[in-house]
């Protein structure tokens, strides 16, 4: 996901645009801390600050890709949609319910070996993701598989 939107920032430098890039990005991701600051106040616990940053990150990625269509009239924000953003939230959300069903089954005992055995088993699960969803992906996995395979 981040390289995608990466991607998107690389290609409004190209266009000459970095002022207006780096005015509203910088003043979305900065406005993180006091943003943050507020919810500790009024007593919410320390997760909701990977809310808040989550929600800026989205908002951010919102002004890039609205930035480019408006600087490079040849971007194609749909193909830009259903290839990149619908393609990150099916992983996203087949990963999470999947992990999520595996970890109710309430078969790990100590917390740091939950943390590993999800953490692993997201990893996992994201590469076979992508694997089935992904085309372009599986072709380059198959043929570093072919190529390793015929030098045995």
């Amino acid at each position: 996901a981040t390289v995608s939107f990466l991607t998107l920032n690389h290609a409004i430098h190209a266009t000459g645009r970095i002022k207006a890039l780096s005015i509203v990005s910088g003043t979305l991701y900065i406005l993180i801390f006091p943003v943050t600051y507020v919810f500790y106040r009024l007593g919410y616990n320390a997760t909701i600050y990977y809310y808040i940053v989550l929600f800026f990150c989205i908002l951010a990625a919102g002004f890039n890709i609205y930035l480019l269509k408006l600087v490079l009239s040849e971007f194609n924000l749909k193909e830009f949609i259903l290839k990149t953003v619908c393609r990150i939230i099916i992983i996203f959300l087949l990963t999470f319910f999947i992990s999520q069903s595996i970890f109710q089954l309430k078969i790990f005992i100590n917390s740091l070996f939950n943390i590993l055995t999800l953490s692993l088993l997201n990893f996992i699960l994201s590469i076979v993701i992508i694997f089935f969803i992904d085309s372009d992906f599986r072709l380059h996995i198959l043929n570093l598989y072919n190529r390793k395979k015929s030098k045995l």
